[in-house]
């Protein structure tokens, strides 16, 4: 047998279809610098099946990344599975788990997509990032009696995954692990879990402040319960609810909260007796709020909101029409990119509009810039193919130069402001009108 690189502990050959590994201690492999790359010496070879041998202890990064393994016994020795281990193993349908092993790294097993069941062993407490991401045919998943730690975005689109039960040793969940597991239906919490709990197969910290995760099989319409203050990041994504109900009591909704619900037409905000709308503690209209919400066709915004962040209605092709409150003084990145909007008037308040802001909105035909918008960014309005028309108000200072660019249709711009340049903006043939008093 040939050692991993010259002095390893652990040694490899292929005979029938088969990598034997054999050795002592942790698989490590060193880096090749030409390639930037880890040196797998058996990274181009075939085999369908790997047999350990000897006292190993872990398996390295990237150690089968790609290959073409069809089921795996992992032996007891291992207690670690680092980042990559088993990543796009798309052949691999069986593992099994070894009874010491204590730990999967990041994106182990993301991609695997003919894995459909997993049962781990007795030992395993913690479960990283991505870990089992896109593992599109996994219809069952049996945790750990003892597993505390389950990174973001874990099951990330495991699309068959019906039910998910936690043990009351789960101490960290981060994000939503089960975003877009489209056939989720139920999150299980032990009752005796002094962390988390679960109402109607949907997730929560102990005392049900916090929202973690809606599981995305749930349809129709979700009400959220009033004892929550706070919704988490990726809470609904992926969803198929038709709407959400959110109550007075939330006063923090976090990034990406109800991404990719495409089959969300609406979300209601509750009234609190004279007040309008919700009240969030940042005033941040969190960035991905609702990007990918393609079905979203009504929803109020926050009356004293200060700052929408990058990408929040991004892909909203059926809103055509959104009031901005005018406390609003900065609209980021992509915040309304590719969305339906047919017109819009932007707040009284609004000094920055940030890069692509409005980019694609094909059917966006009216604009209204308000006087003391002082930034328009780098292709804030780009192929706005049905744009006629625009008004440059005297407070803006800065235009980049492709703020308008694709817009096909701009036929008049009226520069108020006193310190643009028209002739850098708008390509010949645009009627271009300054006011006498300028």
């Amino acid at each position: 047998m040939k050692p991993v690189y010259e002095g390893a502990e652990i040694s490899w050959e292929i005979r029938d279809d088969t990598l034997f590994l054999s050795g002592n201690g942790d698989m490590i492999f060193r880096r090749d610098e030409d390639k930037d790359r880890l040196d797998i010496p058996w990274y181009y070879e075939d085999f369908t099946r790997v047999s350990f041998e000897g006292n190993i202890t872990s398996i390295g990064p990237e150690a089968f990344h790609t290959s073409d393994l069809v089921e795996v016994d992992i032996p007891d020795t291992v207690e670690r599975i680092d980042s990559l281990a088993f990543c796009s193993c798309r052949s691999l349908e069986k593992v099994k788990f070894g009874r010491h092993l204590r730990s999967i790294g990041g994106y182990a097993f993301e991609d695997c997509v003919k894995l459909r069941r997993i049962v781990l062993g007795g030992c395993i407490e913690t479960i990283d990032y991505s870990c089992f991401e896109g593992c599109s045919s996994m219809i069952s998943f049996e945790t750990s009696p003892v597993l505390r730690s389950i990174g973001e975005k874990a099951f990330f689109g495991c699309s068959s995954l019906v039910r998910i039960s936690l043990s009351d040793k789960m101490l960290r969940i981060a994000g939503n692990p089960f975003a877009g597991c489209s056939s989720l239906k139920e999150i299980d919490v032990s009752p005796f879990s002094s962390v988390y709990s679960s109402e109607n197969g949907t997730l929560y910290n102990r005392s049900r402040s916090v929202l973690i995760a809606v599981p995305a099989g749930k349809t129709g319409v979700f009400e959220v319960p009033d004892t929550v203050v706070e919704i988490g990041r990726d809470a609904f994504r992926g969803g198929r609810m038709e709407s959400i109900i959110v109550p007075a009591s939330v006063r923090s909704i976090d990034v990406a909260a109800f991404k990719d619900c495409s089959e969300l037409r609406s979300v209601t905000i509750a009234h609190e007796e004279s007040k309008h709308g919700l009240r969030f503690r940042d005033r941040i209209l969190k960035g991905e709020m609702f990007s990918g919400c393609s079905s979203l066709e009504n929803v109020i915004l926050p009356e004293d909101l200060e700052t929408i962040e990058f990408g929040a209605f991004e892909g909203c092709t059926s809103l055509s029409r959104i009031k901005i409150p005018d406390s609003v003084e900065r609209i980021n990145e992509r915040a309304f990119k590719g969305s339906g909007l047919e017109e819009i008037t932007l707040p009284s308040n609004l000094e920055y509009l940030g890069p692509m802001a409005f980019d694609s909105c094909l059917f966006l035909k009216k604009v209204g810039l308000n006087e003391g918008l002082v930034t328009i960014d780098s292709a804030a309005f780009r192929n706005c193919s049905s744009l006629e028309k625009i008004d440059i108000p005297e407070s803006v200072v800065e235009i980049e130069d492709d703020a308008f660019s694709g817009c096909d249709n701009l036929r008049k711009a009226v520069i108020r402001s006193s310190v643009i340049d028209a002739e850098t903006l708008f390509p010949e043939g645009i009627e271009i009108i300054v006011p006498d008093d300028q």
